[in-house]
């Protein structure tokens, strides 16, 4: 991959307005440079790696089957719950005094 020149990285930096002394230019030339050359590696590797799980998701539905069923009994809620009027649960208020 090609390297990036400090003049290039000038003229962006005076672009973007920044004013980067020669020391800073240098430096991120430096690091811009050594991110390319990981990427260069990163590029060069072959993988060709065969992940187990991926067709297992494609081919199935992971959410639970919607079975109906018989709910509870209402008086046999209410006749655990401390304070209820009627068929309506009485709670003390969570998030405030509203």
């Amino acid at each position: 991959m090609k390297k990036i020149h400090i003049d290039r990285i000038k003229e962006l930096s005076d672009l973007v307005k920044l004013n980067l002394t020669s020391e800073e230019l240098k430096t991120l030339s430096v690091d811009l440079n050594d991110i390319l050359d990981s990427f260069d590696k990163l590029n060069s590797l072959e993988i060709n790696v065969f992940n187990e799980f991926d067709d297992d998701l494609k081919d199935k539905n992971i959410t639970r089957k919607d079975i109906q069923h018989k709910s509870w009994n209402k008086s046999i809620l209410l006749s655990n719950a401390p304070n209820h009027d009627g068929n309506e649960l009485n709670i003390e208020y969570v998030l405030g005094d509203d």
